[in-house]
């Protein structure tokens, strides 16, 4: 879908400087979390993330699970580029590879259609060789801002950090 974005998207926007930072994947405060950094380019979401041994499932292989929450976590940034934020309605994978513990693993993510309350978006996790590993669609609701206003509201700068995005929308 090449469409112009209407929003300017940042890092600030894309990743959590606040003092939340407790999302399984992307919170640099969650010593359990995959503590995942995004970024926008060429019309694609991204992150990177290398296969840990403490996220493995069977013998020296990533998770399935991990895998999925990795192509959640890039795939809801999409909305951002819409200045809202979305949850995850139904979501679908593909697993064509493994992946091996010690792998350096590169997941993406662009919007297929939108319209004013949902978005459908793909993902993929790539190998370090460029082949595909992993295949995704899902599709996700926008959240009202002051649903989000009101989950943050015991964190003062996520919920300013999510106030302005969607005042930023607005205007």
């Amino acid at each position: 879908m090449k469409k112009n974005i209407p929003f300017k998207v940042t890092d600030n926007i894309l990743n959590d400087n606040t003092d939340y930072q407790l999302c399984y994947a992307c919170g640099a405060n969650n010593t359990h979390g995959l503590k995942l950094k995004f970024k926008y380019e060429k019309e694609e979401m991204s992150t990177d993330y290398t296969a840990s041994e403490c996220h493995q499932g069977f013998p020296n292989h990533l998770h399935g699970g991990i895998t999925s929450t990795i192509l959640d976590e890039v795939m809801s940034r999409v909305c951002l580029l819409y200045g809202k934020w979305g949850m995850t309605a139904s979501m679908s994978i593909k697993y064509i590879k493994p992946i091996t513990i010690g792998t350096k693993i590169r997941a993406t993510a662009k919007a297929i259609r939108q319209n004013r309350k949902l978005i459908e978006v793909s993902g993929k996790i790539y190998l370090p060789n460029d082949s595909i590993a992993i295949e995704s669609s899902a599709i996700f609701l926008f959240i009202h801002s002051e649903k989000l206003l009101n989950m943050s509201k015991n964190f003062p700068q996520l919920s300013a950090s999510w106030k302005s995005l969607y005042d930023e929308n607005i205007k």
